[in-house]
């Protein structure tokens, strides 16, 4: 199936393609499995929706908790930046194979969180952290706890560190990965990298000392 017309494809249509790539995410990568992402996105452009629900299905979990950190949390925000990005991944037209799809389709999820949070809108208290809810039982206050002060730390980070950090050390992007996602030189991300840490580092310091 082909979607016609995709510069006009709605919210509601790009929920249909997200809800079947989430319900069946092995199916959705198995049709597309021998497919790069540069691949995809080549065939996204001319309109190929199997491609765009085996992409949904690759990305949406790595993009949902990149936005999720780097919102400082707030989950309703990050659902809502994530289905931004597909919905402008489906409707670009600047992606320019064979560049690396990767970096390209994080520095659009970046500034889908970035003009959420422009608008205002408030990080949720904890509740959901990916890495919490497949924790058994037992381990789940600890990691609460532990998630409450590091989420607390990072979102307290300006956003130009927030952004090195959590693409580097949650999504594991290389540090060239960064750069190319977020337009800056190698030694901007390296300083900003390093500002990041010894600012957790400080915040964890005076909490202890606290």
């Amino acid at each position: 199936m082909r979607l016609d017309g995709v510069t006009t494809l709605d919210r509601d249509e790009m929920s249909k393609t997200l809800a079947r790539a989430s319900a069946s995410p092995s199916q959705a990568v198995s049709r597309g499995v021998t497919d790069s992402d540069e691949t995809l996105l080549g065939r996204i452009t001319v309109g190929d929706s199997t491609a765009m629900e085996t992409l949904a299905a690759r990305y949406w979990g790595p993009l949902f908790a990149y936005a999720f950190r780097f919102s400082g949390g707030d989950r309703a925000l990050a659902e809502d930046a994530v289905q931004d990005a597909f919905l402008r991944i489906l409707k670009q037209r600047s992606y320019r194979p064979p560049a690396p799809a990767r970096p390209w389709i994080y520095r659009i999820a970046t500034n889908c969180v970035l003009d959420r949070i422009r608008g205002e809108r408030r990080p949720e208290p904890l509740g959901g952290d990916p890495a919490v809810a497949s924790a058994s039982a037992d381990d789940q206050a600890i990691l609460l706890e532990r998630a409450e002060c590091v989420r607390a730390a990072v979102a307290g980070l300006p956003v130009e560190l927030r952004s090195v950090l959590v693409l580097r050390y949650s999504q594991d992007l290389s540090l060239a990965e960064v750069s190319d996602t977020l337009g800056i030189p190698l030694g901007t991300v390296k300083s900003r990298l390093h500002s990041a840490i010894s600012r957790l580092r400080a915040s964890q310091l005076m909490e202890v000392d606290g």
